[in-house]
């Protein structure tokens, strides 16, 4: 054996195992976060939770993990052809990126219904997407063995952050509505079946897309017990998350703890070292990468709200247009991740 080259390999003593906490540790205090959120919401904190402090994690998330998650796309998208961040083929396809927000943002002004409804159809499809490449990459969906499975995998999780509001808080859900459509009618737009009724629907869709999944997933019980076993036990606490924390908060802690969390650890665990260990420098290299965009997206969200509220509005008015202005940015965002997912062979079992 070579001794120099032993004696050159970094010692086991002292080496922190970024990728066990930040792709397994963080994740599993979120989840335990939003245990205690549950655990007050069932002894009945829920409901004394006053509106500003349940706008909090969104008021958060515009600089801590929301916002960033999504501005590392120039990141990736330079990742993915292989090119400098300033290079001309990166610039124009974030330049059509910026095109892409601009239509949407359009597109409330013309049709503010139907874009709130593509706005909870995308993330319901974007936040399901999310999970299964975690469960893909951070080496948990073994189960998830066919498309199918993947499939089922990404429409029950997405369903439970759009779904589950609708069924355990249907007046924050319209409230929240009436938020992001407001700026753009005078008269707020009926739902066409009504929220009671939406609200039905949601909870039979939603019960039915999660018993999918448990049969879908149900034969590997014996060969891959552990990563059905965890995937239940997200599934159940989310569902419990979100039947007992009142919906804006609880969308917000999961919109930060949950989603960004795990897509910034993608973004850092996969910098294009090819098998090594991530470091504790990518990490925050993601978060310096993601400042530029960060600070042109909420200029361009202060300014979207200026121009639509004026002055004297309230935390709610503010989270209407912040959530405008992420719908804008959504769209663009999963293509870049469809891209991505692509690459990480995340649809191909």
């Amino acid at each position: 054996m070579d001794v120099a080259s032993e004696s050159s390999r970094p010692s086991a003593v002292g080496r922190v195992n970024v990728d066990g906490i930040v792709g397994m540790w963080i994740p599993l205090a979120s989840l335990w976060a939003m245990v205690g959120l549950t655990a007050s919401g069932l002894f009945g904190g829920g409901g004394t939770i006053p509106m500003w402090v349940q706008l909090i994690p969104f008021a958060l998330s515009a600089v801590f993990l929301g916002m960033p998650h999504g501005a590392l796309d120039g990141v990736v998208v330079a990742r993915l052809v292989g090119q400098p961040f300033l290079s001309g083929r990166v610039l124009g396809l974030l330049t059509a990126y910026l095109g892409v927000s601009v239509l949407v943002v359009g597109g409330w002004s013309v049709a503010p219904l139907v874009a709130f409804a593509l706005f909870i159809g995308i993330t319901w499809f974007h936040w399901g997407q999310g999970d299964l490449a975690h469960m893909i990459i951070a080496g948990d969906g073994a189960h998830l063995d066919t498309r199918f499975r993947r499939i089922t995998a990404l429409f029950a999780r997405g369903a439970l952050p759009m779904l589950a509001p609708m069924v355990w808080f249907p007046e924050e859900y319209q409230a929240t509505f009436a938020a992001c459509v407001s700026p753009f009618v005078e008269t707020l737009p009926s739902v066409g079946i009504g929220w009671e009724t939406a609200s039905v629907v949601a909870g039979v869709s939603l019960s039915g897309l999660i018993a999918l999944h448990i049969v879908a997933v149900a034969p590997h019980v014996m060969t891959h017990g552990r990563e059905v076993a965890t995937d239940l036990l997200e599934l159940g606490t989310l569902v419990a998350f979100f039947a007992t924390v009142p919906a804006i908060l609880a969308v917000g802690v999961y919109f930060c703890l949950w989603h960004s969390v795990r897509h910034i650890y993608r973004v850092a665990a996969g910098g294009g070292r090819s098998g090594e260990p991530t470091r504790w420098a990518d990490i925050g290299r993601t978060f310096i990468d993601s400042a530029p965009l960060t600070i042109l997206a909420l200029a361009l969200c202060g300014l979207l709200g200026y121009l639509a509220l004026g002055q004297g509005a309230s935390g709610l008015d503010w989270l209407g247009i912040y959530l405008v202005a992420i719908s804008a940015l959504t769209v663009p965002h999963v293509l870049v991740i469809l891209w991505l997912d692509r690459l990480e062979s995340v649809w191909t079992p």
